[in-house]
């Protein structure tokens, strides 16, 4: 997962799946910042509540895909500083011919770092 188009409203976070195994992410997201050397949660703006739309992103093996996050009705305008964004994806394993399961997953917690500059 890299970061790109960082302002202090939003990002863009890109997926390259280098792997086997389709890859799943949904709209989730929490942000940091770094004090001191130390990450740490950042709060919501008084009064939001944390909520997201339940989607699911797919991305396949050898595949790309982009996603543009405006935090700022959660988290309000970020200050300058060191940031990172914390994303949950699944890993979609391969199921055996004849297997009852449907959607065997790993999740797995992906993190990006990035710097608001102005």
């Amino acid at each position: 997962m890299i970061v790109k188009d960082v302002t202090d409203k939003g990002i863009s976070v890109v997926f390259e799946n280098s792997t086997d195994e389709a890859i799943i992410y949904g709209e989730d997201y929490s942000l940091e910042l770094k004090k001191d050397g130390i990450w740490q949660e950042l709060p919501y703006v008084p009064g939001e509540v944390k909520g997201y739309h339940d989607l699911a992103y797919m991305v396949l093996p050898g595949k790309t895909s982009e996603c543009v996050i405006d935090y700022q009705w959660l988290y309000g305008k970020l200050e300058k500083g060191e940031y990172r964004i914390i994303k949950n994806i699944m890993i979609r394993k391969d199921v055996p011919a004849g297997e009852t399961v449907i959607l065997p997953e790993e999740k797995v917690i992906l993190t990006a770092e990035f710097t608001v500059t102005t």
